[in-house]
């Protein structure tokens, strides 16, 4: 079941992503990126490779990945085509202990509609 409070909407992704802040990860294939577009300041994992990034330390995942977690307790949102894939990221990462992991649920497909009126 999904926990309402592991889901962040359009607008806050949209002020991270604006901000440069939020650490926002897509784990759509770059083939997916090519067609769709990103949303700006991502960095791309597949979802294939969520498991073996999220096994590694906060350190080690983010000079690999050019990312800036501090510690397990950083919040990271993660993004999809639609929100499946990227529900499996969120409960990857969780397992392994970053907590403050969620999900963009409406992800590229909702962030294009909205950002291309």
């Amino acid at each position: 079941m999904v926990n309402p409070d592991d889901i962040v909407s359009y607008e806050y992704v949209k002020e991270l992503a604006e901000s440069g802040k939020g650490i926002i990860i897509d784990v759509r294939r770059p083939e997916e990126r090519d067609t769709d577009g990103s949303i700006p300041s991502t960095v791309n994992i597949p979802l294939n490779d969520i498991a073996e990034a999220f096994a590694m330390s906060p350190e080690e995942l983010s000079s690999k990945y050019g990312l800036n977690i501090h510690d397990v307790n950083d919040e990271i949102i993660f993004h999809c085509r639609s929100g499946a894939r990227s529900q499996q990221a969120m409960e990857i990462a969780r397992n392994n202990g970053y907590r403050s992991a969620k999900n963009y649920k409406g992800s590229i497909t909702e962030w294009n509609a909205k950002t291309k009126r």
